[in-house]
């Protein structure tokens, strides 16, 4: 068919080629066909044809017809090209591209000659897999189905522009611990691409030697090559060896010089001695000789120098041989220590010292007796082969050499032991010898190494005692001393006892007595201590006391000798009894039995010493159990010894001792028995065994505590106080009960065995009020009266806060056991509690328990001290305002605290007292005439302090303005009604005021009276009953307005007084007009309306309005039901409740009225009719009667009447009882 090249255009022609849908080069269709008729047909070549069968494809058969085998040819721009790697190192398996041009047909991608597999993406990327062991080389993309030109396959073949790098992997190495300059042997795959390997932190080093991708071998450098190695890749990287492969440096050593002996100098030879992987100390290295550790000097990369390190374990075969048998000495290694101390480098390297003479350092023990083993300590004690004692310069003349014999090795080369033997003739005076050493290696003297033993010897004891006039007599525990020789330290003294005659067979060791100090020096004397008691044998019989010393070599006979007295010793104590078992503190007991000197603190009961003992004789003591003691034993310590009581002592509290009593929890350094109480004090008893105490019983008012009366009048029980705010041993503390007898002040305490404790004859002052004098003017004497209250000032209640103490002037004295001070009325004081301070106490008397009150409260009399706005004569007119000076008139519980700016506490409406008039005033309605007065002002404002306000200026005043005062003419003295007088119970508010004659039976209408009430507000009489005060009568107001009067000036008020001359009409309906006529009613602004009959609460208030002072007009308010009919009309000024007129024809009135007294008088009245009823009757002609209306009933009617010959409508309205009253009257038209 011929040759075709991919892309070019092609024509076959033929017939009914218009059936071809498409054409393939073997599997791959032309892009697009064209037809030439039915005769031809055309396209292009696919790109990636290679040389196949070409088909065309009709609907006839998928299969399509081959018209035979196309050719392909590739040309140069066919050419198989790879362009440079992207990535040019990896591992095996990883995925990289590979990209270039025409990638058609490609059969196979080498990495080298290695084969791996791919994918074709598209004709310019193919995907390929880093092969297992790829070689460093370029990537090769071939195809073996096409060619160019006379079979050319290089034409189908392309090669990257650069290499690719494996990375290595390694499966194994030949060591990892190498000397520089040996060969490192690495196996693994991929290794083509390593150009060298990095040891540690050295610098890079080239291979040695390389074979192919699975074999290389590197040369170790020198220096420090530890950790991990790293391969140099020749693309510039680098990669790491296994973490589990980590290189290890190597100094080797390969010799040492010749054997030295410890600490001698020796040299190490070898390789690769590097300061960066040997271990340093200082300007020095570590290096390991026969297992020490020694420093060595590096002098070079390949020597370095030290010394023998002390303590090398050397063994001598045989250990310490016969005469004549040559030993042989162990070796050992030399190495190095590397800088990952204490690791050491191997070394094949040993090294043998050599052994010097012998070296004692220690011999022990220093001194001893035949059979003891004696320890010598040294160096080089090897092959020891005997030890001899030789006598040192200066030992006794005679004694001999002694051979030791037997050698034991403890620690070859450092400790060796030998025994003396039992058959050794060692002096007995105590010498020392030379301990010699020989063997194969040389010998040793140790001078004067060893002390042999003496035998001891005693000269004297000290004190040694006797009984026949012999000094020293032995004390159990006392110190002893024994002088002789050979008395080393761990001598023995040893006390033998026996009875029998003066054989020591008779005798028995007692105890070895304890040490307590030697002359390690001369070993001359021994201190020891006696027993603490000597067993003085049956019934007291003489037991003979002996010494023995005694160390290693021996012992002494016993001394003294049995031709001298023995031990002088004082006898143990016997304690057979005592009586009696038990007792209280203080209780005498008698103690039986036999006893030498009683030491000084020596009788004890427990651990408790008994100060003061009696001892009776040698066979008795008596004393007192002392306080605090608990039931213990009875112990003894004589000169003798120590004993102790077989039974138990009971030993039981005494009762509570009293030493005093005092205030308060906190003892003071001087108890003042005159300090007063009372309930509630803080009251703390102080002595012993208080916490024995389960009561304290006083007596009670009338009674002491054996039960005599003590207090004439007063009677009471005795009372117990058990619980307690404090409670120990030598404190008890509690409240002050209620109603302890004040005359005596006497208690008791009572204890948990039902023991009684007295209180001393001081008792406790507790203070008794009976009362006191109240409701007083200043000045006035006020006296109290009780008990224990000499000495006490009284405290007031202060009008500016707190309190005013007043010392009193007089004690007086009564028979039956009261007393009384006395003291005048301070001023600026104010109502309330009073108090009474002194005696180291203050004591509140509201309430006071057991005191005898009228009230619990004080409270003073104000009273008026001076007066202002009046002229000389004390006359000033109605309508001026007026200022009154008061003192003990402040209630400071109720004024407001707001300073003014005049330096007064002010307020107008809390705490104000009432100011009350007593005198007489003008008859209201009369021009002359005078009535008796007694009434109330209400104030304007109301200040107080401690300046001059019409006072002295020293003294806590109050000022009262009473601004304006009203038109009324009066002639009297102003009273305080003091502001105390609503809080006070037992009061009632109206029989108050009665007493001071402002109430009803005094003629004075309390309809006037304007006072606060209990809760602060402003209310009149006419509505007082509603406050429901339910008090009862007290009479001394009237002796109180006595007192408050005397205090007062006579003074003048001046004014115009209200008369009503006439009124009318006299009865009228709601709204109608009433005219009044008089003089002074310009004052008027309401009048009242009273029916006739009923109650002044049935009263109807109607408006009044005046027309000058003569005259004025009223209207008939809307009537209540009890207001119609008769009626009493009263005008007043309600700015001043002192002026008011009754209605009436002859001009006269009263101020204000009485009840009961409505129902009689001149008064002219007026009377309320009903509302009219509107009847509209027909005019009633003249002569016809007039129309009647229902009872009770006002009708209006129009009638004609006849006056001369003229006609009249005249309108009249007829009133219940009949009469008519004209209303107009027209002419008929």
């Amino acid at each position: 068919m011929g040759y075709f090249n991919p892309n070019d255009l092609f024509i076959f022609s033929g017939s009914n080629l218009n059936f071809v849908e498409a054409i393939k080069f073997g599997e791959l269709a032309t892009e697009k066909i064209y037809y030439l008729g039915d005769t031809g047909v055309s396209g292009l070549v696919p790109p990636g044809a290679y040389t196949n069968d070409v088909r065309f494809i009709t609907s006839y058969g998928p299969e399509g017809a081959s018209i035979g085998s196309a050719n392909i040819v590739l040309r140069q721009a066919d050419q198989i090209s790879v362009g440079s790697l992207g990535v040019v190192s990896g591992k095996a398996g990883e995925i990289i591209n590979v990209t270039g041009k025409n990638f058609y047909q490609v059969t196979d991608v080498n990495f080298g000659d290695v084969s791996a597999s791919f994918s074709v993406i598209d004709s310019g990327t193919i995907e390929t897999q880093i092969p297992f062991n790829a070689d460093y080389a370029g990537v090769t993309v071939y195809s073996s189905l096409r060619t160019g030109i006379d079979d050319d396959r290089t034409i189908a073949s392309g090669l990257s522009l650069n290499e690719f790098v494996p990375i290595p992997d390694v499966s194994g190495v030949n060591s990892l611990q190498l000397a520089s300059g040996e060969t490192f042997a690495v196996t693994g795959s991929s290794l083509s691409g390593v150009s060298g390997l990095q040891f540690g932190s050295l610098s890079t080093h080239t291979e040695v030697e390389a074979s192919g991708s699975n074999f290389i071998n590197f040369e170790v450098p020198s220096g420090d090559v530890r950790g991990v190695p790293n391969f140099l890749l020749y693309s510039g990287g680098v990669s790491a060896f296994p973490s589990s492969l980590s290189f290890s440096p190597f100094a080797s050593v390969t010799g040492v010089s010749a054997a030295g002996k410890t600490g001698e100098n020796i040299y190490i030879s070898g390789d690769n001695f590097s300061t960066g992987i040997l271990y340093k100390t200082g300007d020095n290295y570590l290096a390991s000789v026969m297992g020490k550790t020694g420093e060595f000097a590096r002098l070079s990369h390949s020597v370095m120098s030290g010394v023998v390190p002390t303590g090398i374990p050397i063994f001598v075969s045989g250990g310490n041989l016969s005469v004549g048998t040559p030993p042989t000495i162990s070796s050992g290694v030399v190495s190095l220590f590397s800088d990952q101390y204490p690791e050491t480098y191997p070394s094949e390297v040993y090294f043998s010292p050599t052994i010097g003479a012998p070296r004692i350092t220690s011999i022990s023990p220093r001194s001893g007796i035949e059979s003891d083993i004696i320890s010598i300590k040294g160096f080089d004690l090897y092959a020891v082969t005997g030890v001899n004692l030789l006598p040192s310069a200066g030992a006794t003349v005679g004694i001999g050499t002694y051979n030791a014999g037997t050698i034991a090795e403890v620690v070859p080369g450092f400790d060796l032991s030998f025994q003396i033997g039992n058959a050794a003739s060692l002096s007995t005076l105590g010498d020392y010898y030379d301990i010699v050493l020989s063997g194969f290696f040389g010998s040793v003297t140790g001078n004067a190494g060893f002390f042999a033993l003496g035998s001891p010897t005693v000269t004297s004891i000290d004190p040694s005692g006797s009984d026949n006039g012999k000094v020293d007599y032995v004390v159990p525990g006392a110190t002893g001393l024994v002088e002789g020789t050979n008395l080393y330290s761990g001598t023995s003294v040893e006390l033998w006892s026996g009875g029998a005659g003066l054989n020591p067979s008779n005798y028995d060791l007692v105890t070895t007595l304890p040490s307590s100090g030697y002359d390690t020096t001369n070993f001359n004397q021994i201190k020891f201590n006696y027993p603490i008691s000597f067993v003085t044998g049956v019934n007291n019989t003489e037991v003979d006391y002996r010494i023995k010393v005694r160390n290693r070599r021996t012992s002494t006979q016993l001394v003294p000798a049995f031709n001298k007295p023995p031990l002088g010793v004082f006898k143990k104590p016997l304690l057979s009894g005592f009586t009696p078992i038990s007792g209280e503190y203080g209780s005498t007991v008698t103690i039986s039995g036999y006893f030498e000197n009683l030491y000084s603190g020596g009788l004890s009961l427990g651990s408790n010493v008994i100060g003061s003992p009696n001892q009776i004789s040698t066979t008795g003591i008596t004393f007192a159990i002392p306080n605090n003691s608990i039931s213990d034993t009875i112990n003894i310590n004589t000169s003798g010894g120590f004993v102790s009581s077989t039974g138990i002592l009971g030993a039981f509290l005494s009762k509570p001792s009293i030493s005093g009593f005092y205030s308060g929890v906190i003892p003071p350094s001087t108890i003042d028995y005159n300090q007063v109480f009372t309930e509630g004090d803080l009251l703390t008893i102080s002595g012993v065994r208080m916490d024995l105490a389960t009561g304290v019983e006083f007596s009670g008012v009338g009674t002491g505590v054996d039960g005599a009366a003590s207090l004439t009048g007063l009677s009471g029980a005795s009372i117990m106080v058990g619980n307690f705010v404090t409670q120990n041993y030598g404190e008890l503390s509690f409240f002050v009960p209620g109603g302890v007898n004040p005359v005596s002040g006497e208690f008791k305490i009572h204890d948990f065995k039902g023991r009684e404790t007295y209180s001393n004859s001081t008792g406790v002052n507790v203070v008794f009020v009976s009362g006191f004098t109240n409701r007083l003017i200043p000045g006035e004497d006020f006296v109290m009266s009780g008990c224990n209250i000499t000495g006490m000032d009284v405290l007031f209640p202060y009008a500016a806060g707190g309190d005013l103490s007043v010392t009193p002037l007089s004690k007086v004295a009564y028979v039956d056991g009261l007393e009384s001070i006395s003291l005048g009325l301070p001023t600026g004081i104010a109502f309330g509690g009073l108090a009474i301070s002194g005696r180291s106490n203050k004591i509140e008397l509201s309430p006071l328990a057991g005191g005898t009150f009228n009230l619990d409260e004080f409270m003073p009399l104000g009273v008026i001290t001076g007066v202002s706005g009046f002229n000389a004569q004390l006359t000033v007119s109605s309508g001026s305002g007026i200022s009154l000076t008061g003192i003990n008139v402040f209630d400071p519980s109720t004024v407001a605290t707001e300073m003014s700016n005049t330096g007064f506490f002010s307020d107008s409406s809390a705490g104000i007292p009432l100011v009350g008039f007593s005198g007489k005033a003008r008859q209201p309605g009369s021009i002359t005439g005078e009535m008796e007065l007694r009434t109330t002002f209400p104030i304007s404002s109301y200040s107080t302090g401690m300046v001059d306000i019409g006072g002295p200026s020293d003294v806590f005043c109050s000022r009262i303005d009473i601004d304006p005062l009203p038109p009324v003419i009066i002639s009297g003295s102003f009273f305080i009604i003091d502001p105390w007088w609503y809080k006070v119970g037992g009061v009632r508010m109206d029989s108050f005021l009665e007493g001071y004659g402002l109430a009803e039976n005094s003629n004075v209408s309390y309809e006037s009276y304007v006072f606060p009430s209990p809760s602060g507000e402003v209310v009149t009489g006419e509505n007082f009953t509603g406050l429901n005060l339910i008090y009862e009568q007290d009479t001394r107001s009237y002796d109180d307005l006595t007192k408050k009067l005397s205090y007062s000036s006579l003074v003048d008020v001046t004014g115009t007084n209200m008369v009503v001359t006439g009124f009318g009409p006299l009865r009228g309906i709601e709204g109608a007009k009433i005219y009044v006529s008089g003089s002074g009613l310009g004052c008027v602004n309401q009048a009242t309306f009273y029916p006739l009959g009923g109650s002044s609460r049935d009263a109807v208030v109607a408006h009044y309005s005046g027309m000058g002072d003569e005259s004025g007009v009223l209207t008939v308010p809307a009537p209540l039901a009890g207001s119609v009919g008769q009626n009493r009309v009263r005008l007043d000024n309600l700015q001043n409740i002192y002026q008011s007129a009754l209605l009436q024809h002859t001009g006269l009135a009263f101020t204000g009225y009485v009840e009961n007294t409505l129902q009689s008088g001149n008064y002219d009245l007026f009377e309320v009719l009903p509302a009219a009823a509107a009847i509209d009757f027909e005019i009633v002609p003249s002569g016809l009667p007039e129309p009647v209306a229902a009872s009770g009933a006002v009708v209006n009617f129009t009638a004609e009447e006849t006056v001369g010959s003229d006609v009249f409508l005249v309108t009249r309205t007829k009133f219940p009882d009949g009469s008519t009253m004209v209303v107009s009257s027209i002419p008929k038209p």
